[in-house]
């Protein structure tokens, strides 16, 4: 009878190589994940909502930028080329030569809903043609899931000198889907109405301005988003200072004016001073004329 030199140890006993490599690998990850838990649970509530949402934030970034289709979370989305055409109410004749700014707008949601920061996601301009048509390209926009999920817009402002101002916009808060189906072929036509007297003139450029009052509002990250529509900004000033103008020829009474409903509107240059200090181009150079300093 063969001596036996060793005792083989049976073969059932003997763990695979592969398997004790998985099996360390699931304590690894069992003890990290106990010690994330644990520290979430020490922690306040605050802090847990804290904690919580970042991790979700990291999961569907690292989601998005695998490509994952199926949950839409793409960062990345574009609004369709716009062709926005301005005619005569009266005459049906093209306005040209109207200034139109082009933007979109997001804010920052929270557990509650809206009530986050925001910023401009896209911002443009542009002059009508002989045909009372101006084409804004196809504009790329960004938002990052959990974050600026709320849009405001898109919004469009035209100003015109002699004609009302034209503010069309998409009312409320909206989802990305329901922004870019505003825009719907990208073809928009508007009828508009000539002005001549001064309360109306008025009007037409408080309503102008308060477009650019809407991006001076948001607290983008660019500070310096107001060099994306020197045009429009400078035809409101030239359009104000004109009514001003015409108010002295015309002798208007003063205390006549000030008990109308409109008041007139301060120049829109007052609001650049501040960003000189903001790495920003000099505004002086950019419309050529002295813009009033900081008190």
């Amino acid at each position: 009878m063969p001596i036996l030199l060793f005792n083989p140890v049976p073969q059932k006993n003997r763990m695979p190589r592969s398997g004790k490599v998985a099996g360390l690998l699931a304590r690894v990850k069992l003890k990290l994940g106990s010690s994330l838990m644990r520290r979430i649970m020490q922690s306040s509530i605050a802090r847990q909502e804290v904690v919580i949402l970042k991790i979700i934030k990291y999961i569907l970034l690292l989601l998005a930028l695998l490509g994952t289709s199926t949950l839409n979370l793409s960062l990345a989305h574009t609004m369709p080329t716009m062709r926005i055409t301005y005619v005569d109410s009266d005459t049906q004749q093209p306005i040209a030569g109207a200034n139109v700014i082009f933007f979109l707008q997001a804010h920052r949601g929270t557990i509650t809903g809206h009530g986050g920061r925001s910023r401009n996601l896209f911002i443009t301009e542009g002059v009508t043609d002989q045909t009372g048509a101006v084409v804004f390209t196809a504009q790329k926009f960004y938002v990052l899931p959990l974050t600026y999920s709320y849009l405001n817009g898109p919004h469009i402002y035209m100003f015109k000198a002699g004609h009302e101002a034209i503010h069309d916009f998409n009312l409320g808060f909206s989802s990305v889907e329901q922004a870019i189906d505003w825009a719907g072929n990208g073809i928009r036509k508007y009828k508009v109405k000539k002005v001549s007297k001064i309360d109306d003139t008025w009007k037409a450029l408080a309503t102008a301005k308060s477009g650019i009052e809407d991006l001076y509002r948001v607290p983008s990250t660019d500070h310096c988003d107001w060099e994306k529509i020197p045009k429009f900004i400078l035809a409101i000033e030239r359009g104000r200072l004109a009514v001003l103008q015409n108010e002295r020829e015309s002798e208007v009474d003063v205390a006549l004016h000030k008990q109308s409903e409109v008041a007139r509107i301060d120049s829109p240059l007052e609001n650049l001073a501040q960003y000189r200090k903001k790495q920003c181009k000099n505004p002086d150079k950019v419309f050529g004329i002295s813009v009033p300093t900081e008190d």
